[in-house]
């Protein structure tokens, strides 16, 4: 769970309830940009689990005081509309941010580490790396992957494995 995640969630929300001129209860401990966050973190992070999401926040220090889960989801369901209405403004500004990209980088082995001395694609130590998520070596190449949104590939490009000067 990221802190920056629900602080900029709990931000929206209270952005989006003040722009309507909405008032939380007077009597509330706890504002409605709070359960609203509460809701939206449960979902996103605790698979909806709103009683571990109400502790976890509690404890974190986000929420002042500790809500039973009975009185937050009667809360919840009195702001239902609202929900619906930050969704769909948290939708509209994800649509509205710049392309993302993913860069990555995977091992293309050309023979096994044994048989190095006798491969004749490549030669040399330059092409001995070390794959992190296999925690093995190998013997080859590195393709360099660059994704825009994660689904159309903008740029490969490969190299030797190792960058070692001589």
């Amino acid at each position: 769970m990221n802190d920056h995640l629900i602080v900029t969630i709990y931000v929206m929300i209270d952005d989006l309830l003040t722009a309507c001129q909405h008032q939380t209860h007077p009597l509330a401990v706890i504002s409605d940009a709070e359960v609203l966050t509460v809701a939206v973190v449960a979902a996103l992070s605790f698979q909806n689990h709103h009683a571990r999401t109400l502790t976890l926040l509690h404890r974190l220090g986000y929420l002042p005081v500790p809500l039973s889960p009975s009185r937050f989801n009667r809360r919840l369901h009195r702001l239902a509309m609202w929900l619906e209405a930050a969704f769909g403004v948290m939708e509209e500004l994800l649509a509205t941010l710049p392309t993302g990209y993913i860069i990555d980088s995977l091992p293309v082995p050309v023979c096994q580490r044994v048989r190095a001395g006798r491969c004749g694609k490549v030669r040399g130590r330059d092409f001995c790396g070390w794959c992190a998520a296999k925690q093995q070596k190998f013997y080859g190449w590195r393709l360099h992957i660059i994704l825009v949104n994660s689904s159309s590939v903008r740029t490969l490009s490969c190299s030797i494995t190792s960058w070692r000067r001589s």
